[in-house]
Formats: structure tokens, sequence, C-alpha cells
């Protein structure tokens, strides 16, 4: 969960809302909750999309 909340920490604040002003993040071992504090939303849409990265590393040689 602590991948998701710094990537949803900083989406936020990227979207110019201020920590603990205009929302609160918080984490346990499973979960990330956020709390929108002003306006005080009743209602709140998060559109995630889980997506496959494959990558491959090619074989490398050293001079040493």
């Amino acid at each position: 969960s602590s991948n998701w909340y710094n990537f949803l920490n900083s989406t936020l604040s990227d979207a110019n809302l201020v920590k603990n002003t205009d929302y609160t993040i918080t984490k346990t071992t499973n979960q990330v909750t956020i709390t929108f504090t002003y306006p005080p939303l009743t209602n709140v849409i998060l559109d995630l999309t889980k997506i496959q990265i494959s990558a491959q590393i090619t074989p490398g040689w050293s001079d040493s």
C-alpha cells in the first residue's frame, strides 16, 4: 500500500490539492483511505486502471 499511498498523494498534490487542508490520506497494511475535507464531498469516483508492463533486459558486457 506504500506505493499506492505515494502515487495517490502525489497525484492529488499535482492537481493543486493540499494535504491536510483539501484532503487527508492514511494507509494501513492493505489499504489507502482518502478523505476529501474541503469542500466536503459525499461522493467521489476514482477511475483506476490496471495495466500490464512487460520488459526485457538485454545482456551487457563489462570491461573490467
